[in-house]
């Protein structure tokens, strides 16, 4: 190759110049604005959040605490089922009345999704309904609003089914 020709060859495809530029592109496109075309999302519910709850205990003490709830994954849901079972030692949960399936499930709930939940609410929510019922239902909200999170919009304030399929086969 003739000294000319390795200055044409050289010069005319650099690696890390190309590099640089893709780099620069890739950047410009996370900060640039999404596109018109995307459907709109709902606002995302994170998988921890802290909320607070006040109770008026029976013995005339009053109790207030933070309270971190944490969507439960696999192994978690998993610990859930686990304490159902020692709660209902050994008992068929189908098999009791609805009141007391619900209530262990609360319980289970609120000892595996609420994070160091404070010792008075774990005395309390056994023999408490509705600080059992008033924990249940934020938790259940949490779980139902994270997994909802990144629904698209419809119409209105409707909101599309997050698990959406096709199976042609069954048309």
């Amino acid at each position: 190759m003739t000294k000319q020709n390795r200055q044409q060859h050289s010069s005319s495809l650099n690696l890390m110049d190309i590099a640089a530029a893709a780099a620069s592109e890739v950047n410009e496109a996370k900060n640039s604005a999404v596109p018109a075309n995307v459907e709109a999302r709902v606002d995302l519910t994170p998988r921890e959040i802290i909320f607070t709850v006040s109770y008026d205990s029976p013995d005339g003490e009053d109790f207030a605490a933070e309270i971190k709830s944490v969507v439960m994954d696999a192994d978690k849901r998993l610990q859930k089922t686990r304490v159902l079972a020692q709660l209902t030692r050994g008992l068929n949960v189908d098999a009791l009345p609805a009141e007391d399936r619900y209530r262990f499930d609360a319980l289970s709930r609120v000892a595996c999704q609420i994070s160091e939940p404070p010792e008075w609410v774990i005395k309390f929510i056994g023999m408490d309904i509705e600080l059992l019922i008033n924990l249940n239902n934020i938790l259940l909200e949490h779980e139902t609003r994270y997994f909802r999170g990144n629904a698209r919009k419809g119409e209105g304030e409707e909101v599309k089914s997050r698990v959406r399929t096709s199976v042609p086969a069954f048309k």
